[in-house]
């Protein structure tokens, strides 16, 4: 296969005044776009980056971003997104695991940035908004190794249920196959038009549609971070055919007065996923005469696993469609295969998946499993092979399309002074889908809350922070001493509000 940067090459050649991409109201043509890769390719050489350097980009959503995405590739690097709404703390754990080589920010998160202790004194950081790739020259350039596909490309940094992130390894061949996935999956062709408004420091704002779009010569309008109001106004005036919202952005787009009024004409499928997908929710842009697809994966399966279209599998009540064309879908029942119509763990099998988890090779190993990646969610597939998720992965919280661990917030909160024990739960919530709840044993002569929120502002991003608490003497716990927080679920007095 072709390493990525390839793609953006050929399209330059053969279609080179076609829109590639809109950001901040500034066209670029793919002959645009592939101008920026070459300055940017010869920017990081100059600054020493050699084959597997990893580049870490701090910063929200930024054509730049992409830019040194197709850059990376072309050398051999690998590129690790943080995700910038976690705290101070959190991106410095991922600085320190993935030791970048150079750091990259936008004008957004430059004080953040600053912040950040570099692994190496000789790590250099470069604001894409103030300084142009050309602007930001060292010493002569040195020859790179030669790239291939499969090289790794992507770190992406996930929660991990130990308390801390987990790095997920893409190679270029990973997200070349999840293209083909979509394109399957969407029909997508270089006269689509996407609209970007998800996070790119998710796989699935990142690689559901954009980095598909680029790979088919489509064009992608990007913004740099989702306002319901923006978006709303890019359906009426930048004629999209393709968009990927979440619930939770969903219901924040149709709560917005001016959506009723909002001409939808151009956009021919909606994407959505990463929760189990109520009906009521679909049925909001299903209403207004466009179809509602969901796909399936994670930050593991980079992310695109299985899928609806829109000619048939969106109408089987509860499933979300079927495995993806390059990919199986498998259900393990305690190390055997489970037979069909019988729940178990789902596994997703394909090369679009994670090689690894990043200097972790206890985690890498524990979710290998028949060939493919065990995802820790619970379903089962029919006799025609659509797929049906029951639960989400144990114990995951996800809120507002951003997955929270409670063993995070557990970790954090088992350290303040006067905290016996702590257990978080998740709870259902109409905005964002779910909230972490935090039940807590203290010692009441030495605990304090306004302590435990300080260390939670301290420690985690503002979205994993609970909303509820409850102070109780003790956990239901099971024959080996765990805590049966399924049964602190059904204690929740807000789980039926």
């Amino acid at each position: 296969m072709r390493t990525l940067d390839t793609w953006i090459r050929d399209h330059a050649r053969d279609t080179p005044d076609a829109a590639a991409l809109l950001f901040d109201a500034a066209p670029w043509t793919y002959a645009d776009f592939n101008t920026e890769i070459d300055a940017c390719a010869e920017c990081f050489l100059t600054h020493g980056i050699r084959h597997g350097d990893r580049i870490a980009w701090v910063g929200q959503n930024h054509a730049q971003c992409l830019v040194a995405l197709f850059a990376c590739a072309r050398l051999g690097a690998l590129l690790v997104p943080l995700n910038w709404r976690l705290s101070a703390a959190e991106m410095q754990f991922v600085i320190d695991d993935a030791t970048p080589s150079l750091v990259l920010c936008d004008d957004a998160l430059s004080g953040g940035a600053a912040e950040l202790t570099p692994p190496s004194t000789d790590t250099a950081t470069i604001n894409v908004d103030r300084t142009p790739w050309r602007d930001a020259h060292g010493a002569m350039p040195t020859v790179a190794q030669p790239a291939s596909a499969a090289d790794a490309l992507l770190i992406v940094y996930t929660s991990g249920t130990t308390g801390r992130p987990k790095g997920a390894v893409l190679t270029q061949n990973a997200i070349t196959v999840n293209a083909h996935n979509s394109v399957h999956m969407h029909g997508l062709g270089a006269s689509d038009r996407v609209l970007s408004v998800l996070p790119l420091f998710h796989v699935g704002g990142l690689n559901i549609l954009t980095t598909p779009a680029f790979f088919v010569g489509a064009s992608v309008e990007l913004h740099r971070r989702f306002e319901p109001g923006a978006t709303l106004q890019s359906f009426a005036t930048g004629e999209p055919t393709l968009c990927v919202l979440v619930p939770a952005t969903i219901h924040a787009v149709a709560a917005d007065p001016a959506f009723d009024e909002t001409p939808l004409k151009s956009l021919r499928m909606l994407t959505t996923g990463s929760s189990i997908v109520a009906a009521e929710t679909l049925a909001i842009f299903e209403a207004r005469g466009i179809p509602v697809v969901q796909v399936y994966g994670c930050t593991e399966t980079g992310p695109v696993s299985a899928y609806q279209q829109p000619d048939g599998s969106r109408h089987i009540p509860g499933s979300t469609g079927r495995a993806a064309k390059h990919s199986r879908i498998l259900i393990d029942d305690q190390g055997a295969l489970a037979p069909t119509g019988s729940s178990g763990e789902i596994i997703v099998v394909g090369d679009h998946t994670l090689i690894a988890y990043w200097n972790n090779p206890d985690a890498s190993h524990a979710v290998q499993r028949h060939g493919g990646f065990a995802t820790g969610d619970i379903g089962y597939l029919d006799a025609d092979g659509n797929l049906f998720v029951q639960d989400r992965a144990r114990d995951l919280i996800i809120s507002g399309g951003e997955n929270v661990y409670p063993a995070e917030i557990e970790r954090v909160l088992r350290a303040v002074d006067g905290v016996v024990d702590v257990a978080i739960t998740g709870t259902d919530d109409r905005k964002w889908g779910q909230v972490p709840v935090a039940w807590l044993i203290v010692d009441s002569n030495r605990y304090d809350p306004a302590a435990a929120k300080e260390a939670l502002d301290r420690e985690l991003a503002r979205f994993k922070h609970p909303r509820d608490w409850h102070l109780v003497d003790e956990f239901p716990r099971n024959a080996l001493g765990k805590v049966q927080k399924f049964k602190l679920r059904d204690t929740d007095p807000a789980r039926d509000t």
